[in-house]
């Protein structure tokens, strides 16, 4: 099964900034990493979210990106399988410019194929407390993660049949699930503590071994 690995480390910053490192995890050769950022305020002027490096050298992959039509927040992941391992890997995002209240969480996760994702995407609305995206798993047994930000500070309840990871308090949280579903498609969503413009970005992993034969 796809598992963390560790404690997921988090940080944020309220200063106009366009960079933000997260605390340093200790990670091992072989294994992936997760890295999500997001802020509430960079949508306003047309920033992005552009780039992740870390200390050990790995390269990072892009996934969707999602603000609200200039809202405010914005927020995206960033994956790499088949990492080099660090005793204190800080991994760093980058903004096409400074903005504030920034949040990044680097996560570390085993037993998934070292190939791209199953399924990907993102959502956004204004003035809603759901904002949910379809993850297309199929056959497989995989691990969806799902990460939500609001232009205004709120605190968060996980999607049905999720765990959570982190709640920064402020504007961002994030979880996951790991499994099958029958369905063939994981629905990832966060509730905010009340309603704001919101938006949330998913990503399915397949595990490692392929699909399964659903039970009959």
């Amino acid at each position: 099964m796809i598992a963390i690995v560790g404690t997921p480390v988090v940080a944020s910053s309220g200063s106009a900034s366009a960079t933000l490192d997260s605390p340093a995890l200790s990670t091992t050769n072989g294994n992936s990493l997760l890295v999500g950022c997001a802020s509430q305020e960079g949508d306003f002027v047309g920033t992005t979210i552009d780039t992740v490096t870390d200390t050990a050298g790995n390269t990072f992959l892009p996934l969707t990106m999602q603000g609200s039509a200039g809202a405010g927040q914005i927020i995206r992941w960033f994956y790499c399988h088949n990492i080099i391992g660090n005793g204190a890997n800080v991994a760093s995002g980058a903004w096409s410019a400074a903005t504030r209240y920034r949040h990044i969480i680097q996560i570390e996760f085993s037993g998934a194929k070292n190939q791209a994702p199953i399924s990907e995407g993102g959502n956004a609305a204004l003035g809603v407390s759901s904002c949910p995206v379809n993850i297309a798993m199929g056959s497989t047994v995989g691990a969806v993660f799902s990460m939500a930000t609001s232009s205004n500070d709120r605190t968060w309840i996980p999607g049905t049949g999720f765990t959570e990871i982190n709640d920064w308090g402020t504007s961002a949280a994030a979880d996951y699930y790991t499994g099958f579903n029958a369905t063939g498609t994981v629905t990832a969503d966060m509730t905010p503590s009340a309603a704001s413009n919101c938006s949330l970005v998913a990503v399915g992993f397949e595990q490692a071994g392929g699909p399964i034969i659903p039970p009959i």
